[in-house]
C-alpha cells in the first residue's frame, strides 16, 4: 500500500501531483537534455535521437 492509500488523498490531489510531475520532466528533457545531446532511454531517447539527427 503506497503513502497515497495510507494518506486518503484524493484524486484531484493525485492528479496535481502528477501534473506538476510531468511538467518538471519535460522542462529537465527540453533546458538540460536537448540543449546538451544528452539522450536518455525508452521513447524519450529515441524522440531526442531524431530529433538531434542533421536535417
Amino acid at each position: 500500500m503506497s503513502n497515497w492509500d495510507k494518506k486518503g488523498a484524493s484524486a484531484h490531489e493525485k492528479y496535481i501531483v502528477y501534473i506538476i510531475g510531468t511538467l518538471l520532466f519535460a522542462v529537465s528533457v527540453t533546458q538540460l537534455a536537448m540543449p546538451n545531446s544528452i539522450a536518455e532511454g525508452g521513447i524519450i531517447g529515441a524522440a531526442l535521437l531524431i530529433f538531434l539527427l542533421p536535417a
